[in-house]
């Protein structure tokens, strides 16, 4: 302070930050209605591809495998439940916004009981108290995505088969859903086109538009704008297209960690149905039951966390099972005296994640010229595909075209590709005066 003149102080801000002078813009103009490629068919590639579609654009689908679908998002069923925290931070407000679009594509897209069910989940908290896990002043207006199940009006019995039913929270816009089934309703779209057994190769840019081509060079297709939807060969699939691009040492690589995981499921026996309840239970696991698959009901649990050595079968459905047994102990018995030793029947899968568990999404961050070629990625889903998907294709759907977007700036920055290409304004601290 400078208190030079009598009755006068004086004080200069110099905090140790960098002071920002001016507002960051969004950087990319809008997309005249074209042509995309969208590079992977699962969760994230066809909800991109069908956001695109309904706005007119022409989408081209490439998947190295036969089948969409085939890799994680291959899951039979999975589940869609916000997240809770004590300070409602943007994790829990993404998956909200993420389950607000799934929602929506799924009652549009769906066979309700069939290929989902918007049952409510109820899911039980390791705080002694559930309002323990919510935050202090949670409004009524929240109770639909979260509360206390003593205070959601359940009919009695309807807990009396989850342990500790005193520390749930109930998620009443929350379900399970078929993967597989969502995918390919997706893609289904007049205005997207899927094209099996293309794995890409090498990515060129020629003029305005990207060029992806197969085995033996051949071209497989070509469009303005990419995406890059590939889990697992995102990283591969980025350095080429940056390397198309001259840009190959303009930021840091994408780096994804595989974790993988195995579901146990078996059908339902007229011994063990009666003590599943009728709605999905998660915590420390997760397990759904008395799902339609083949003509009668099943149940599945898991999926199992393996994030270094895959665990044998056995092992896998042991932690499954017992994960079970901690949720619903009359379910786990009964299944156990009807299994009479036979091991569950298992899915496996791998997961594809960044170091903060939350998905990538949006454009590269490259110099924006017109008529240059727009690289966009949707990727590191996790386990949580269901609940972010359909908003990231929504927000590059609308990115493309300049429109509004349907998450607030704080929540689009947490997912924003630019936190992992390394473009965002550096934190370091400013130097300190006198």
């Amino acid at each position: 302070s400078d208190t030079s003149a009598p009755g006068v102080r004086c004080f200069a801000y110099e905090p140790a930050w960098q002071i920002k002078t001016t507002r960051t813009r969004w950087p990319q103009p809008a997309r005249a209605v074209s042509e995309c490629v969208v590079v992977g068919a699962g969760l994230a590639g066809a909800a991109v591809a069908a956001a695109l579609a309904v706005r007119g654009w022409r989408v081209t689908v490439l998947d190295a495998q036969a089948e969409p679908a085939a890799g994680a998002s291959g899951l039979p069923v999975g589940l869609f439940a916000p997240q809770i925290s004590r300070d409602d931070g943007p994790r829990s407000r993404l998956s909200r916004a993420g389950i607000r679009a799934t929602l929506q594509a799924a009652a549009r897209l769906l066979r309700l009981g069939q290929d989902w069910a918007p049952c409510g989940v109820a899911h039980v908290c390791a705080a002694a108290n559930p309002a323990d896990a919510l935050p202090r002043h949670w409004p009524a207006q929240g109770h639909p995505w979260a509360v206390p199940a003593g205070a959601a009006s359940l009919e009695e019995h309807t807990l009396s088969t989850v342990a500790r039913a005193e520390q749930v929270v109930w998620h009443a816009m929350a379900g399970w859903i078929k993967p597989r089934q969502l995918v390919g309703a997706w893609l289904q779209h007049h205005g997207v086109r899927f094209q099996p057994c293309c794995p890409v190769q090498h990515i060129t840019q020629d003029g305005g538009a990207w060029q992806l081509f197969g085995p033996q060079g051949r071209l497989l297709a070509g469009a303005p704008q990419l995406v890059i939807a590939s889990a697992g060969g995102s990283p591969a699939l980025l350095q080429q297209a940056l390397s198309a691009a001259g840009q190959a040492h303009a930021a840091a690589p994408l780096a994804l960690t595989p974790v993988g995981g195995q579901v146990s499921w078996a059908m339902h026996t007229a011994h063990d149905a009666a003590g599943f309840p009728p709605f999905p239970v998660n915590g420390a696991g997760s397990v759904a039951a008395h799902v339609p698959w083949h003509g009668a009901t099943a149940w599945f649990a898991g999926a199992t966390y393996e994030p270094r050595d895959p665990y044998a079968p056995s092992q896998a459905h042991a932690q499954n099972l017992a994960r079970l047994a901690d949720l619903l102990p009359d379910a786990a018995g009964r299944v156990a005296r009807a299994s009479t030793g036979t091991a569950p029947q298992a899915w496996r899968g791998t997961r594809w994640t960044v170091p903060d568990r939350l998905p990538v999404a949006g454009a590269w961050p490259m110099p924006v010229e017109p008529g240059m070629p727009g690289l966009w990625l949707s990727t590191a889903m996790g386990s949580r595909g269901l609940t972010h998907a359909a908003l990231c294709g929504e927000l590059i759907a609308a990115q493309m075209g300049a429109e509004p977007l349907p998450i607030d700036a704080d929540l689009l920055r947490s997912i924003d590709v630019g936190r992992i290409a390394g473009a965002a304004t550096s934190r370091s601290p400013a130097p300190r005066r006198g």
